[in-house]
């Protein structure tokens, strides 16, 4: 069985365009491309005459297709011809295709893929790394209303850490993060999931805004007002 499909358009009656379903790639015959730049056929051929009198390579594709009325024999333009119509005839259209293609481009750069097994991971991935950011912030500011204050910032750091998780920063700082959700290790620091990530970041922000109370009242207060639970 053919892998090229013909697909029908709600939005533009009449426009067909042929999808192979198993690599994605989208075909256009000559009257579907006329249909959707509003023109006659004569203009996409005139288009096609005048990228091989520039040395452009076009190669229209010949193949046998389903359809609604079974299978049919036709020539279908690719994605780059019919993007070189587009960007000559419906300059509308342009601003919409490259948003598609930007994020296409981009994110296949990056490596990312939104319909892979592993987009859940992926994503996961990236709120780890967003709250460690968050994080970095939040310790920047614990740090400066330490030495405003001066108060032991490291006692204050080692208490935090103690009451959320049971390890002073210097013992958890020597573990491997693993994420149960990812089921990888992913790096060297002493808050090893979002979550604690999250909770820690927010008790230095809160605790660099008290201003009244000893240290460890004000770490104790920030992990009460901390708790989500």
């Amino acid at each position: 069985m053919t892998a090229l499909v013909q697909h029908a358009s709600d939005k533009f009656p009449g426009l067909l365009v042929v999808i192979n379903h198993d690599t994605g790639e989208t075909f256009a015959s000559k009257s579907a491309l006329a249909k959707l730049i509003g023109k006659q056929s004569i203009y996409v051929s005139n288009h096609e005459d005048a990228l091989l009198r520039m040395g452009k390579k076009v190669n229209p594709l010949s193949a046998e297709i389903l359809t609604a009325q079974g299978l049919r024999m036709g020539k279908f333009f690719d994605e780059a011809f019919i993007s070189s119509l587009i960007l000559k005839y419906r300059d509308d259209l342009v601003v919409g295709i490259m948003s598609y293609g930007i994020r296409a481009v981009l994110q296949q750069y990056v490596g990312f893929n939104i319909n892979d097994q592993n987009s859940k991971e992926q994503k996961l991935l990236t709120a780890w790394r967003l709250e460690r950011t968050q994080s970095v912030y939040a310790h920047k500011l614990f740090v400066l209303a330490c030495k405003a204050n001066k108060l032991p910032g490291g006692h204050a750091h080692n208490m935090m850490t103690t009451l959320c998780y049971g390890l002073t920063a210097e013992q958890s700082r020597k573990l491997p993060i693993v994420s149960e959700e990812l089921d990888i290790t992913v790096g060297l620091n002493h808050q090893p999931s979002v979550e604690q990530i999250r909770r820690i970041a927010m008790m230095k922000c809160l605790f660099s805004g008290y201003r009244t109370g000893t240290w460890q009242e004000r770490v104790v207060r920030a992990y009460n007002a901390s708790n989500t639970d």
